[in-house]
């Protein structure tokens, strides 16, 4: 099934018609869009909201106006820019000079010193946690981003089940043409720089473990409030003090509820412990604390970074594939003929070439995939990280099934055949 935002690249996609509406009308908000989409319906708008970007998400927030039969704002630039984050979308990557298309009519961008700020501050991030190369929804984000933006409506249909825009048909969708203006907040997230945590354990016995239940909750948004006054009663056990409204909580739905608060340097977990065989009967609970400091300083909060994010297919034909075979790295010795994990140095020092990226010093090989055949073709991703948290590049490798020898793959060479990643570093002025 094709998402309706993937059509909006296919030439003449909608046969309406775009019309401004109005440069002396006031600035809406996402809720004005929200509320009354059929009035902006195919019209070029000016909005200014708070930019959300993470793992299958670049929209406009609207929690305060969020509700029953109501969409989201999803976003899309327009011209030739790709999207910052992989959804069903599937838009990634976008050929120059190409354009959304409305009516047959392309959306433009107009490129500028804004758009390229509004870009670097949206990537800005620390590539994982302190002692770990992950992150969940925006927890490691480096700016909160307000911006006023200008681009082309179109209204979703009041039926979800007659589809949308964006991330699996979620929402409305705002084709940005500009950004006019941008606020963006620094975060606590400390940004590079290298820590250790320490962790401690307390095992809470049964009757204790009862009175540190959370309160009952009806939605995500009361468990979330639940989950942290929870634990800010387990952090009072070290003598810690913590503000329920602040941190992130994991796990309000689940039996394994986390605070962590956002510059990382405090994180609380609890769970129950039960009898055998399902009883239901609680024999007491498990409560941890980890504790992180920064053995090497992060930069300081006023130092501006910027992230870009990365992604190319780098479009290997089978006679380009074959071509390779008679090149010395491909011989016995050479590196293409070795593990992946060593082969995958050369290969990202290929692509941050093509990319103009200059690799983090210490950036070292995180891991490799399992190897996996598909189509006859056998890949692997491996992905190598910076110590402090500012630079992670991931690489596929591919060997061709057509240039291997008696079906062994050692015998066919490993090709660079994509991608991906984020480079951050502080602003140059």
């Amino acid at each position: 099934m094709i998402n309706r935002c993937d059509l909006l690249f296919v030439a003449a996609l909608l046969a309406i018609p775009i019309s401004s509406y109005g440069s002396d009308s006031a600035t809406l908000s996402p809720c004005d869009l929200m509320n009354n989409p059929a009035k902006y319906n195919k019209q070029t708008i000016q909005v200014r909201g708070r930019v959300l970007v993470a793992f299958e998400n670049f929209s406009l927030a609207t929690s305060e106006c969020d509700g029953e039969g109501k969409r989201w704002i999803w976003l899309t630039y327009g011209g030739d820019e790709p999207t910052p984050i992989m959804s069903t979308v599937n838009d990634q990557e976008r050929r120059p000079g190409s354009a959304p298309s409305v009516d047959g009519k392309p959306v433009l961008l107009r490129r500028n010193k804004s758009l390229e700020l509004f870009k670097n501050r949206l990537a800005a991030q620390r590539i994982g946690r302190p002692g770990e190369n992950s992150c969940y929804d925006r927890a490691c984000y480096l700016y909160d981003v307000t911006a006023t933006i200008t681009g082309v409506f179109l209204a979703a249909p009041k039926d979800f089940r007659r589809g949308g825009y964006g991330h699996l048909g979620c929402c409305h969708l705002l084709i940005i043409q500009a950004v006019d203006a941008l606020d963006a907040k620094r975060t606590p997230v400390p940004a590079g720089g290298q820590f250790t945590c320490t962790k401690d354990v307390w095992n809470v016995d049964a009757a204790t473990a009862r009175s540190l239940q959370r309160q009952p909750c009806h939605n995500f948004k009361d468990c979330q409030i639940a989950v942290a006054e929870q634990l800010a009663k387990v952090a009072a056990h070290w003598g810690d003090t913590i503000n329920p409204s602040e941190g992130t909580t994991f796990g309000a739905l689940e039996g394994y509820p986390r605070w962590e608060s956002n510059d990382f340097t405090k994180a609380y977990s609890f769970h129950y412990t039960y009898k055998a065989h399902a009883s239901g009967e609680t024999t007491g609970a498990e409560a941890t604390r980890a504790s992180c400091h920064a053995t090497s300083p992060p930069f300081p909060q006023n130092v501006p970074i910027s992230c870009r994010n990365l992604w190319s297919d780098f479009d290997v034909t089978r006679q380009q594939a074959k071509a390779v075979v008679g090149t010395p790295e491909a011989r016995p010795g050479g590196w293409r003929m070795g593990g992946a994990e060593k082969a995958s140095r050369t290969a990202l020092e290929d692509a941050a070439l093509r990319w103009g990226v200059n690799l983090a010093p210490g950036i070292g090989l995180s891991e490799c995939s399992k190897p996996s055949v598909v189509q006859g073709d056998q890949f692997t991703w491996c992905t190598w990280s910076d110590p402090n948290a500012m630079q992670t590049l991931t690489v596929q490798l591919t060997r061709f099934g057509h240039l291997r020898e008696s079906r062994k793959w050692d015998t066919a060479p490993w090709i660079l055949t994509r991608g991906y990643g984020i480079d951050c570093s502080p602003d140059s002025k």
